[in-house]
């Protein structure tokens, strides 16, 4: 998950400048390169966090959650770049238009297997709580 949206993420990066250079000075062009911008931090900041979680049982746990958060990087990027895409040049739009296609085409999923254990150690973790419980309430 993280070297696809990594790659798409890089690739948009690359372009910004020539984003920024087209200049559109119109309002609504001012806001799309503004969304584009907020969309890159966002996807910076889910690869950051994927880059620091090592632990296999935090993720096996919280799996769902990260692709969920990989799928709204994802969506904020589309969003923004479908924007920017009608306010700049065509050859910039080109390039939007194959990074668009490119992104369409990740889809970001749990290994079956990381997501059995998840579900495994979330069920023995309630099972615990409960246990925990029914022994305060003998107490």
């Amino acid at each position: 998950m993280c070297k696809s949206l990594c790659a798409m993420y890089v690739k948009v990066l690359a372009i910004f400048p020539d984003l920024e250079a087209a200049r559109p000075r119109s309002t609504s062009g001012i806001q799309a390169l503004c969304a584009l911008h907020i969309a890159l931090e966002k996807t910076k900041n889910v690869l950051q966090h994927c880059a620091i979680v090592v632990n296999f049982i935090w993720y096996a746990i919280t799996g769902d959650s990260v692709v969920l958060k990989f799928e709204k990087a994802r969506c904020a990027l589309e969003d923004s770049l479908r924007r920017v895409e009608d306010i700049v040049p065509q050859a910039i739009g080109g390039q939007i238009a194959e990074i668009l296609v490119e992104l369409g085409r990740i889809e970001f999923s749990l290994d079956p297997v990381e997501k059995q254990i998840g579900d495994e150690i979330i069920a023995l973790l309630q099972q615990g709580r409960n246990f925990s419980s029914s022994n305060d309430n003998k107490a």
